[in-house]
């Protein structure tokens, strides 16, 4: 599979990068993944990638950080009952005539690449996966909003930077919540995520009041059918915990 792309401007100023990305395929796996990139007719090629599985390797091209140098990423896929899309990230370094590779892990969740705002770079919206089986079962486990940028090399978080997004989440996430208790499903995953937004909002405190107005009300238990994990008091305590442990919550 390949890539291209070539910067605008003047002619002095163009910058063409075109990345192809290569593998043995045998059954379900996907071996030896190798990119190979062409910067303005001159090739550099990748060590071993790893091994993806069920789903081919996609390669990007595209100038993420807006400093009119494409960077190039691979998208492979470590298989696993709920894992992993993992993105190797290669950044043009002018002083070293060589490209420096960085790698990042999303899990359960993977990414969209979105723009978010005026300005010409994209955003990869994404979720938090470390609240999968955290709080519940993984089918009923729910993930707060994070929002990452590119930049010389290295993935930023700047999901606080976009209250809109992370309101328009949590919203959702309140519904899924009201869907949940209607049918009297487990509500603690789901609920773990919208606290979570609230404290990316600036509104942690008042989150955790309707928490604690929930859990007077039995909302999490204790309930035979909650079993395996934390219920009523306990739930709350873990959660804090966890949130605190995350960086959610001081």
């Amino acid at each position: 599979m390949a890539a291209a792309w070539t910067t605008g401007g003047n002619a002095a100023a163009q910058v063409d990068v075109r990345a192809k990305v290569t593998w043995v395929k045998r059954d379900i796996e996907y071996r030896r993944v190798q990119v190979r990139i062409t910067r303005d007719g001159r090739s550099w090629t990748s060590g071993r990638l790893g091994t993806a599985y069920f789903i081919r390797p996609v390669v990007h091209v595209r100038d993420l950080d807006a400093d009119g140098e494409p960077e190039v990423w691979v998208d492979t896929y470590t298989g696993g009952a709920h894992c992993c899309l993992d993105s190797r990230f290669f950044r043009w370094v002018a002083s070293r005539s060589t490209y420096t590779s960085t790698e990042h892990g999303w899990r359960d969740i993977g990414y969209q690449r979105r723009r978010l705002d005026g300005d010409t770079r994209p955003e990869l919206v994404s979720a938090d996966a470390r609240f999968g089986y955290m709080f519940t079962a993984f089918a009923a486990s729910a993930f707060p909003i994070q929002i990452w940028r590119f930049d010389r090399g290295h993935l930023i978080d700047v999901t606080r930077n976009y209250p809109a997004e992370i309101e328009r989440h949590a919203d959702q996430l309140w519904r899924s919540y009201r869907r949940f208790r209607s049918g009297r499903d487990d509500p603690r995953g789901v609920l773990a995520a919208w606290v979570a937004d609230q404290y990316l909002l600036g509104r942690g405190a008042e989150g955790w009041t309707t928490l604690t107005s929930l859990a007077r009300k039995r909302e999490f238990g204790p309930r035979p059918d909650l079993v395996g994990w934390p219920q009523g008091g306990a739930y709350l305590r873990a959660l804090r915990s966890f949130l605190k442990k995350t960086g959610y919550a001081k």
